[in-house]
């Protein structure tokens, strides 16, 4: 195991998650959980972005078609989607199989320390990539407009953190994954909505 990671075990045991069900998670619940979790997704993707004196929408489009696959909604709290948790889940996997850092994942406390990692990764790559759109779309700029800036990254931020527990609840409550539960979802609405446009958009 490697001692490096060992020094964030004090982090790692304080970070929140979902519990695992401690009983057998009939079809009808999991059913239950990953429509809850669905539609939770499509409300949050309906919240916009409370824009705070000195913050602007810019006509900037940094993701443009990667919004369907990085499940994400321009201007909603939820616009970083599952980028930080894709991101994350592929620099520990990079690491762990280049041998930089010396775990087996057939052991469970190995394993359990490489989830924990990962998950402390994800928000703080959620906290940059936050504070990196907030500058980029939102035009806040924390030397001129601290609060501003704040305001907006704390709201990139909840959104994106949310998604990575509601990924969580699916996991172990629901079906499969929430990665390709809001990947599949946010592919859906898509269409659906192309469908019924009568104003017709690139795809």
């Amino acid at each position: 195991m490697s001692s490096r990671l060992e020094a964030l075990q004090p982090v790692i045991r304080h970070l929140p998650e979902v519990i695992l069900p401690k009983r057998h998670v009939t079809f009808k619940e999991k059913l239950l959980w990953t429509t809850l979790i669905c539609v939770i997704f499509f409300f949050l993707s309906e919240v916009s972005i409370f824009l705070p004196v000195g913050t602007a929408t810019q006509q900037l489009e940094l993701f443009g078609n990667l919004r369907t696959i990085l499940a994400s909604s321009q201007g909603s709290i939820v616009e970083l989607g599952i980028g930080p948790i894709v991101t994350g889940g592929i620099v520990m996997q990079l690491l762990v199989g280049a041998g930089l850092i010396n775990l087996d994942l057939s052991n469970h406390k190995d394993r359990a320390l490489f989830q924990g990692t990962q998950k402390l990764l994800v928000i703080l790559l959620t906290f940059f990539e936050a504070s990196m759109l907030a500058m980029a779309q939102y035009r806040a700029n924390p030397a001129t407009n601290t609060i501003g800036f704040l305001i907006v990254m704390g709201q990139l931020s909840a959104g994106a953190i949310l998604i990575l527990f509601m990924d969580e609840v699916v996991s172990k409550w629901g079906f499969g994954s929430g990665v390709s539960l809001f990947i599949a979802a946010g592919v859906s609405q898509r269409i659906i909505w192309e469908a019924i446009s009568p104003i017709q958009s690139e795809f």
